[in-house]
């Protein structure tokens, strides 16, 4: 257990300095951007995650899994498949384009299209780093990406107008230091892996199929809810919910996202059930205790919060923040269950949550667009958080009895 827990700490501490950078960036920028450049950025933004997630296509927790260290035949298929949907980017901004009747520019077509490439053919490295609990490195690489992106972005923004574009390209610059340093970081431990293009796709591993059919299912509850914000409200309040969600998002990063690389890793460790059982009832309660605390505080304090780190001009969002705050314990033990369901190769239903999740966000967008009114389409996200931490919590208690049983765990350990 003092093992598990000091590896959660090094995960924490080594991804507290991302926090504190994007932090910077949304201080930074939310005082520099006009809100409806933030809405527009926004859908880029979903496209853009929605495509990273298939031209990773799994590889990362395929790695993390994987008993040995030949990645090669990992790596072409990701290299394939980051190419092929690459490719594919530009087909989907036009009819986002379309869609929402935004104007984009050739830059945002070819940059989007790069982004998904770095994202692709890095994921073996990235999988590799985590594998090896070098969370660190991982670190290190994204802080020095985000400062240098912030930095170029600031500079452009300082010649020319704040427009989608400037974003768009701090994305950029990050996924390039970002692809560049990982990189650097993975040869530095010794593995290579050789890049050659072939037309031959690899045989797709059963495990990669779940996993992508889950982050996909992962898309639509991350940026799912722009796209709908954004046709039901309009650009302008998802502008405005995209900035308040960032601030919310930003304490269920720091409690969850901090130790989602470790946890597959570290779960896949564990050798019986009733030490799963444990971890997976105090991360409940810690999840509960550390959201409930932050839930008040911004509860009390919305608006010192808003103006402190966003800005006087968003106090417009007040309403937002502390609604969604109130789900602030529920979406980090929602967060953190994907790292768990990995460790047990239930990816199918981590699929099964998120899309259950999804659900439960339209309908409430879509009664709140019916009431005309978006504090109650925001009210009834926040109750459906709850129910779908209640969810994941039987899930994985009933699947970890089920893996552990399977795979005769009580009695002899499990080496990955």
């Amino acid at each position: 257990m003092k093992n598990i827990i000091n590896k959660l700490f090094s995960s924490v501490i080594s991804r507290l300095s991302v926090f504190l950078v994007q932090m910077l960036s949304l201080l930074v920028l939310s005082r520099l951007v006009p809100v409806e450049v933030f809405g527009v950025f926004a859908l880029i933004n979903g496209i853009c995650f929605l495509l990273m997630m298939l031209a990773e296509f799994g590889v990362t927790q395929s790695v993390i899994n994987k008993k040995d260290s030949s990645y090669q035949s990992l790596f072409d298929f990701s290299s394939t498949m980051s190419i092929l949907v690459s490719a594919l980017a530009p087909l989907f901004l036009f009819l986002l384009g379309i869609s929402f009747n935004i104007k984009l520019t050739l830059f945002t077509y070819i940059a989007v299209s790069s982004i998904v490439l770095l994202f692709g053919i890095t994921s073996v490295c990235l999988g590799d780093l985590n594998k090896r609990f070098l969370f660190k490195s991982v670190a290190i690489s994204e802080t020095i990406a985000e400062l240098i992106g912030l930095a170029i972005t600031i500079g452009v923004i300082y010649f020319y107008d704040p427009t989608v574009e400037v974003l768009v390209l701090k994305v950029l610059v990050f996924s390039i230091f970002r692809a560049a340093l990982i990189t650097i970081y993975f040869r530095s431990i010794g593995s290579k892996l050789t890049f050659k293009l072939s037309i031959e796709i690899p045989k797709i591993e059963k495990f990669n199929r779940g996993v992508v059919i889950s982050n996909l299912a992962s898309f639509l509850v991350r940026q799912g809810d722009n796209f709908i914000v954004g046709k039901l409200f309009g650009i302008a309040m998802l502008g405005l919910y995209d900035r308040a969600y960032q601030l919310v998002k930003y304490p269920v990063m720091l409690l969850s996202f901090s130790l989602q690389p470790a946890l597959q890793p570290i779960m896949r460790t564990v050798d019986n059930y009733l030490f799963f059982r444990k971890i997976i009832v105090i991360t409940w309660l810690l999840c509960l205790l550390a959201g409930s605390t932050l839930s008040v505080i911004f509860s009390l304090y919305t608006n010192f919060i808003v103006n402190s780190i966003l800005g006087e001009g968003w106090s417009q969002i007040d309403f937002i923040v502390k609604i969604l705050s109130y789900s602030i314990a529920f979406q980090c033990f929602f967060s953190l269950s994907g790292g768990f369901f990995y460790a047990l190769e239930e990816s199918g239903k981590n699929a099964f949550v998120n899309i259950t999740t999804f659900i439960l966000i339209f309908i409430s967008f879509s009664i709140g667009y019916l009431k005309s009114s978006i504090q109650i389409g925001l009210y009834l996200v926040a109750i459906s958080f709850f129910i779908v931490s209640v969810i994941c919590l039987y899930l994985l208690l009933r699947q970890g009895r089920f893996y552990y049983e399977k795979n005769k765990l009580e009695k002899e350990k499990c080496h990955v």
